[in-house]
C-alpha cells in the first residue's frame, strides 16, 4: 500500500508530461486487460477449459433459449 502512495506521490511530483504519459499507458493497460478478459471468457464458455465442457451451450436444447424469450414476451390482451 505505501508503495503505490509513494508511486502516486512521485508521478504528481514530476509534472504534468509524466502524468499523462503514465496515464496513457495506464489507461492503455487497462483497455487490453478487458479485451483479453472477454476473450478468456469467449474461449471458456466454448470449451476451451480445462476438463473441455462447453459450460456455455450445456443446458441448450432443439429448438433452442428463443423459444422462451419469445414466449415470454407475447401480450394477453
Amino acid at each position: 500500500m505505501t508503495v503505490f502512495l509513494v508511486l502516486i506521490l512521485a508521478v504528481n511530483f514530476l509534472g504534468t508530461r509524466v502524468f499523462g504519459e503514465m496515464e496513457f499507458w495506464f489507461s492503455s493497460l487497462k483497455v487490453i486487460a478487458i479485451i483479453g478478459l472477454i476473450i478468456l471468457g469467449i474461449i471458456l464458455m466454448a470449451g476451451g477449459g480445462p476438463n473441455h465442457d462447453p459450460i456455455g451451450f450445456r443446458y441448450w436444447r432443439n429448438p433452442g433459449n428463443s423459444i422462451l424469450v419469445l414466449a415470454s414476451t407475447q401480450l394477453i390482451v
